[in-house]
């Protein structure tokens, strides 16, 4: 099995495991190098301008695959992508109201940004699997 595949099942226990949701809140606890255990996003390594990032909590802007998305624009205007073995979870009551942003091809095949309440994306998830 090659790295990315085997850091993707990983990552879907982490996540499955945890609960985890956007909305939810990380700690970076430290730098991580490109490929490590086979994450390999693009331009994602701690470099010099994310060092600001490691010993923080940031909110989880978007999950995926093979990597969480951090929404660290209120402090430095982008978003950083992690391998979850970087992260530790912080332990908060979750907000109800968190939306659910998702990309889904319209009726004319062009890619849309949606966005929804977690439960009724949960629920349009298990429809669509269903089909």
């Amino acid at each position: 099995m090659e790295k990315q595949e085997l850091y993707k099942k990983m990552q879907a226990v982490y996540v499955e495991e945890n609960d985890l949701r956007v909305g939810d809140k990380v700690k970076v606890l430290r730098h991580f190098a490109e490929d490590e255990l086979g994450f390999g996003e693009a331009g994602s390594t701690c470099s010099k301008e994310k060092t600001a990032l490691v010993g923080h909590v940031w909110p989880i802007h978007q999950i995926v695959n093979n990597w969480i998305r951090l929404d660290s624009k209120d402090e430095t205007g982008w978003c950083f992508a992690a391998p979850f073995f970087v992260l530790e979870i912080v332990d908060q009551p979750r907000d109800p109201e968190v939306i659910c942003k998702f990309f889904a091809k319209d009726a004319e095949g062009k890619l849309v940004e949606y966005e929804m309440s977690p439960d009724s994306a949960r629920n349009y998830h298990e429809a669509a699997a269903k089909e």
